[in-house]
């Protein structure tokens, strides 16, 4: 390209407006990044609605618990996004360091336009023409905070979840009757659910009568009553549940305990 004079002007704010496109091209990189790791769902939404791409993980784990020995093949779903940094790299300073030759120019109008041209790169001992320079230093900036939020939900929501399990015994042998022992750990899980659940229950209702005992007014009373009676019926109806589930777990371990007697010798 020819080395002709320019306004100064259009000199100076060349690399100004080279620096705010990059910001600006570095700044839609982020989005343009996560894009990547989505894909675009066609609605009828004016605001674009993006599915992100997940990734599912399993490994397998060693658990020992009331429900016995057991060796869990877990599943853990997390979204692309989530383990792959995001780049938010951001222009945060510069300094123009360049060296430019000046001269003035008369137009038709009487007035004088300042030009200038980039210099030699070297420098004589008697050029004495204004020196400018350009820099332009980057550095990786915090996230913006809607993505930091949208990192934040999906770390969250990033729950492993069982997707088998192969019943053992001490020796990490798996047990002969899977589906024995799967209904032994069915029936010893909805124990303890409906265990935890009466104890709420109990808790609850305890708090309502202390409250039905307080009361003056004769409205509330009726009221808590209704609720309290609610209350007791549920409790009934799952301490019948748990009493089922026991007598379902008592018929699963003696099975169990069985098919060990007829096993040895």
């Amino acid at each position: 390209m020819e080395n002709v004079f320019v306004p100064i002007d259009d000199l100076v704010f060349a690399p100004i407006n080279a620096i705010k496109e990059a910001d600006i091209e570095l700044s839609n990189g982020i989005l343009k990044q996560i894009a990547t790791f989505s894909e675009r769902e066609d609605g009828i939404e004016e605001i674009p609605v993006m599915k992100l791409k997940n990734i599912k993980f399993l490994y397998e784990r060693a658990k020992s618990d009331q429900e016995g020995e057991k060796i869990e093949t877990m599943g853990l779903t997390v979204p692309a996004a989530s383990i792959v940094p995001l780049s938010a790299l951001q222009i945060c300073h510069s300094a123009v360091k360049f060296r430019v030759e000046m001269k003035t120019e008369s137009g038709k109008d009487g007035s004088f336009d300042l030009l200038g041209k980039p210099a030699a790169g070297q420098q004589r001992k008697t050029d004495f023409l204004p020196k400018m320079s350009f820099h332009i230093k980057t550095e990786s900036a915090p996230l913006p905070e809607g993505v930091a939020r949208l990192i934040d939900v999906l770390d969250i929501n990033q729950i492993p979840s069982v997707e088998e399990k192969t019943y053992v015994d001490t020796d990490g042998i798996p047990q002969k009757n899977q589906e024995l022992y799967a209904a032994r750990s069915k029936a010893a899980s909805a124990v303890r659910r409906l265990e935890a659940m009466i104890e709420k229950l109990d808790q609850n209702l305890e708090a309502k009568n202390l409250e039905f005992q307080s009361s003056l007014s004769e409205e509330i009373r009726d009221k808590l009553s209704l609720r309290i009676a609610e209350l007791s019926g549920r409790r009934e109806k799952y301490a019948a549940l748990k009493e089922s589930w026991k007598e379902a777990l008592l018929r699963a371990e003696i099975k169990i305990l069985e098919e060990h007697v007829h096993d040895e010798p």
